[in-house]
């Protein structure tokens, strides 16, 4: 057993030694101005500056270059050996894949059984999931995540536990850090999920919410995640809003600490400042709020008041009462529904059926209970008697 680990031990920290070698060469190559005899010396200055920001990246990663490691054996080639992958902030050609690269899903969610690649989903296994913590450019520390030994059929327990532990309490700066190393997998789902446009976060304070939407940003501008390149946004075409900027001092660094630079953090208030010429007016048709921005703007007592019981329990009981009554309006009012489908074919759900659905649906907040009733209509409308006889004769 010792024997093994010293082997593990002693190939970790010389492919450490070969990922250094092969930074420190790079930063060499890229700080020096090419020899060019192009015209265009504007365009020779900005290639020099892609040059030297690719130069500070990996001399700010040199530290710590890489933390994990992921073996995975292709379904399709069971006897060759497993393909490695280390996994990092910044890639390095083969050497370091970016975190952002969709091979590294296998370290974030080891129980997937392949991962979604430009030419189609790659099956196989992840054989093993290695935890490497690297300080100064020194292995410290190896912790195996994940390991399938060659006589097992089952994967090893979970292990970072405790590792995870310590990078929390670790983190005393003041500001969101960056976290890739300890994402959880419920979390990467959510930073990974390219199919969905909007995404909203939710949880109580302190969940990981902006941790999880400054990550998901991240990896969406990343070149090397699975969006085809012309759906992929451009950092200098993002805002990213705070709610303060107290809260935007808080995660300053932490988008540059991922190698995005140039986007823009800022208020809604603010931006709007830069935007429009003359003080913004809010047109209102409804006369109850415009008079309560009026008298807000007087500095009136009534105001207050009205705002101090906005957010009282009296009022959320008044509103949890709103709910229950437009509950039952709704359900009272529902009767046969009528449909005509693109076929031109007409297609008749009875009040019985649209009620119960209703009822089903209405246990849910009322947007999610819209949501469930549509779907529930749509697939009783699929599996309509009269749909199926049309499509059999």
């Amino acid at each position: 057993m010792e024997e093994t680990m010293g082997r593990e031990l002693a190939h970790e920290r010389g492919y450490l030694d070969k990922v250094l070698t092969a930074i420190d060469s790079e930063i060499r190559e890229k700080v020096v101005y090419p020899t060019s005899t192009a015209v265009d010396l504007r365009t020779e200055d900005a290639i020099y500056r892609q040059r030297l920001e690719r130069a500070a990246e990996l001399r700010n990663s040199r530290p710590s270059p890489y933390f994990g490691r992921v073996d995975f054996r292709l379904q399709e080639n069971e006897e060759e050996a497993a393909s490695v992958h280390y996994i990092g902030k910044v890639p390095l050609s083969e050497l370091v894949r970016s975190w952002t690269a969709p091979v590294a899903a296998l370290y974030y969610r080891p129980e997937l059984t392949g991962y979604q690649a430009p030419k189609g989903y790659i099956w196989g296994q992840v054989e093993l999931k290695r935890l490497l913590e690297i300080a100064d450019a020194q292995l410290v520390k190896i912790t195996d995540l994940v390991k399938l030994l060659p006589t097992e059929t089952k994967r090893g327990a979970f292990a970072g536990d405790s590792f995870l532990t310590e990078a929390l309490s670790a983190s005393s700066s003041g500001e969101l850090e960056e976290a890739v190393q300890t994402i959880q997998p419920e979390q990467y789902e959510q930073i990974a999920a390219v199919e969905k446009p909007v995404l909203i976060i939710q949880g109580s304070a302190g969940s990981g919410k902006s941790l999880v939407a400054l990550h998901r940003l991240a990896y969406l501008l990343s070149p090397f995640n699975s969006l085809p390149p012309s759906e992929r946004p451009h950092a200098g075409r993002v805002i990213m809003f705070g709610p303060s900027r107290a809260f935007l001092k808080y995660v300053a660094s932490l988008l540059p600490s991922l190698g995005h630079t140039d986007i823009v953090q800022t208020t809604i208030h603010h931006w709007m400042l830069t935007v429009f010429s003359s003080k913004p007016r809010i047109a209102s048709v409804d006369r109850i709020f415009s008079d309560l921005m009026r008298n807000r703007a007087k500095g009136s007592l009534e105001v207050y008041e009205a705002e101090a019981f906005k957010g009282s329990l009296q009022m959320a009981a008044i509103l949890e009462s709103y709910v229950k009554e437009r509950k039952r309006e709704i359900l009272a009012g529902i009767d046969q529904l009528v449909m005509t489908i693109s076929s031109g074919q007409v297609i008749k759900i009875t009040k019985e059926i649209a009620r119960r659905y209703a009822r089903l649906s209405l246990v849910h907040p009322l947007n999610r209970a819209r949501e469930l009733f549509i779907n529930q209509i749509e697939r009783e409308a699929m599996l309509s008697p009269s749909r199926v006889r049309k499509n059999s004769s």
